[in-house]
């Protein structure tokens, strides 16, 4: 498991942190006599060859923060591991729980979860081949006499006794159980802008219209849909639900009771930083346009995307499933529109 954890400064602001958890329960009869590690690696997406990025609009976002800034983009993703050992007996129907806090590390792509299992010096059984020969023997033979036959057996395993009592004590393994990996939500790597809601949770939006106008990188607009969850299953990834980001956005959206623009309303905005400082911030829109479909209210909603860093942009709209990963922890029961309909318009 995984959870977003607020941590105290050393200056006395909040911050946030990934902790991610793991707890193992020995439910079989028998102790696990010498422990087990616990390990888990933290992998980045490399948005520039992930096959999630092959859609055309993907594409087009890259090819456009690409030339905004090169270096950026072409940057190698780094990826992090974290192990500790448990050395003690584990009971039968005992569990041990490890938590682990991460420090901070610059964002390029989606974050997944690689958990995994080891347990130490494991005895392994050696399989014997005594029996084997022997039944080969038996069949090579059928006519040779019974006794000679159990002399013959018995010297073999003689022999195999010696050099296995030569070799000393029985052999032992580390025995590797891989858990399944899990993708967390880009917002997981990001808090609420300080510089916003630098007075109290409601933010403050002319510092918002401020830090909007100075933002250098931006996207086109991403038409949003309603997501019908009859057309697809539950767990469909064009839908991808997490509770912890959701959280994080309501705590970052800054109260604002709209305001008109041309064709349209601006209804909800919301302001991020990332871990190590780069801001992002989001703006929802409903407008009208004219051959689209209409919401309830006769407007089609639009999201607009700014932000001073080109990798932070890139984790979180770089592919089709952090798209809809963004999407639906900021406006739930929305999804990005296909490639076809998608706006070009802007705020």
């Amino acid at each position: 498991a995984y959870s977003m954890r607020r941590n105290l400064r050393y200056d006395g602001e909040n911050e946030f942190r990934l902790s991610v958890s793991m707890r193992l329960h020995n439910t079989t009869p028998v102790d696990i006599e010498n422990g087990v590690r616990l390990q888990v690696g933290i992998a980045q997406e490399d948005t520039t060859s992930s096959l999630d990025a092959e859609d055309t609009l993907s594409m087009e976002i890259l090819e456009a923060l690409r030339k905004a800034d090169e270096a950026a983009t072409s940057e190698n993703v780094a990826s992090l591991s974290a192990t500790t050992t448990y050395k003690h007996e584990l009971k039968a129907g005992d569990h041990i729980t490890w938590d682990v806090c991460l420090e901070t590390f610059p964002l390029h792509g989606v974050l997944s979860l690689h958990p995994s299992i080891v347990y130490r010096d494991i005895e392994v059984e050696q399989a014997s081949s005594d029996w084997q020969d022997e039944e080969k023997k038996d069949s090579d033979s059928s006519k040779a006499d019974s006794t000679d036959k159990g002399k013959a057996a018995s010297g073999e395993s003689g022999g195999n006794n010696d050099n296995s009592n030569k070799n000393g004590d029985d052999e032992v393994a580390n025995v590797v159980f891989y858990g399944e990996s899990l993708r967390l939500s880009p917002l997981i790597g990001v808090q609420p802008c300080p510089f916003v809601f630098f007075r109290d949770g409601s933010g403050d939006i002319e510092t918002f219209r401020f830090l909007w106008s100075r933002m250098p990188h931006q996207i086109h607009p991403l038409r949003l849909v309603k997501y019908s969850q009859s057309e697809t299953s539950a767990d469909d990834e064009n839908y991808p639900v997490h509770n912890d980001a959701r959280r994080i956005a309501a705590i970052s959206s800054v109260r604002f009771g709209g305001e008109s623009i041309p064709r349209g309303q601006v209804t909800r905005l919301w302001a991020f930083m990332s871990l190590q400082g780069q801001r992002v911030f989001c703006v929802l829109a409903h407008s009208a346009e004219a051959g689209s479909a209409k919401s309830s209210s006769g407007m089609e909603p639009t999201l607009h995307i700014r932000s001073d860093d080109v990798r932070l942009m890139q984790c979180l709209v770089g592919t089709k499933w952090a798209r809809a990963a963004t999407v639906s922890a900021l406006v739930p029961h929305l999804q990005p529109a296909p490639i076809k309909e998608t706006s070009r318009g802007s705020v």
